[in-house]
């Protein structure tokens, strides 16, 4: 029997939010943002009235935000016909978050501390950015540069990242040569972003997908000396070349707000490399 969509039952936006364990604002949102939109209205054209397929559209609508995809990345999958090669680009990259975030959290709660090197790829995502100079001892220095920033994304109504680390990064040249990283230096500050502004803005970079060398540090500080020191060392015995400055990543600390004890701490140093 051919479909009939004329004879399809049509559904009130309560209804639907009700079924779809949706709420009423969300799914008007939906149609404001042109990602769903009411197959027809009620006859005196005040209410939108909701078909059987658009009910099975706002389904996939809400399993995709629930992995996490943002608005604009569902209204161009939809727009695009269905193409899944974004969507699965950035699935890879959410299952990669996933995998290193358990991989931390096992390592936070073990008794082992130390240092752990490994080549990983690092993620291409949007970053506002900073620069500032100061020494690498004095965290409130940190804190300062984050808070800059923070009022800036604020400002422009930008949205954090909820995955992603804040960073910063410093000149990797004059290390190599021996100079110490306690020293007052360059500093620049990375706040990911959900995404890319609409609107180009010299302060939001990509920080791109690149092969690193990582050394996850567990346990109280080491030494940062020491670190580069072993960085150094790896780049040399394997003939690698860097390419791009110095990661650090502090992802469990005070300065992040976390009051733990010290042997809980964990670190990311990365060097892009080749």
């Amino acid at each position: 029997m051919a479909n009939n969509p004329a004879a399809d039952p049509v559904y009130t936006v309560s209804q639907l939010a009700s079924a779809c364990g949706a709420s009423r604002s969300g799914i008007l949102r939906l149609h404001d943002e042109g990602i769903l939109i009411p197959t027809a209205r009620d006859a005196s054209g005040t209410k939108r009235m909701y078909s059987f397929l658009d009910m099975m559209k706002l389904r996939q609508i809400l399993m995709l935000h629930n992995y996490g995809f943002t608005h604009a990345t569902i209204k161009d999958y939809f727009e695009d016909n269905g193409n899944y090669t974004n969507l699965i680009s950035l699935l890879s990259a959410k299952q990669s978050d996933i995998f290193y975030f358990l991989r931390e959290m096992e390592l936070r709660m073990s008794e082992d501390h130390g240092l752990e090197i490994e080549y990983v790829y690092s993620p291409a995502v949007p970053c506002h950015t900073k620069k500032m100079i100061h020494s690498l001892s004095y965290y409130d220095h940190h804190r300062e540069l984050f808070i800059e920033q923070i009022n800036d994304i604020v400002a422009k109504k930008y949205v954090l990242s909820t995955t992603r680390p804040l960073f910063i990064t410093t000149p990797w040249e004059d290390l190599a040569k021996g100079a110490s990283i306690e020293d007052e230096r360059e500093y620049i500050g990375y706040i990911p972003l959900a995404e890319m502004p609409e609107k180009p803005d010299p302060a939001v970079i990509m920080s791109p997908r690149q092969r690193v060398l990582s050394i996850l540090v567990h346990g109280p500080r080491i030494p940062m000396n020491d670190i580069i020191q072993k960085l150094k060392d790896e780049v040399e015995q394997h003939s690698l070349e860097a390419t791009g400055p110095l990661f650090l990543i502090s992802m469990v600390g005070p300065h992040l707000g976390l009051d733990i004890p010290k042997e809980r701490y964990l670190t990311r140093i990365m060097l892009p490399i080749k």
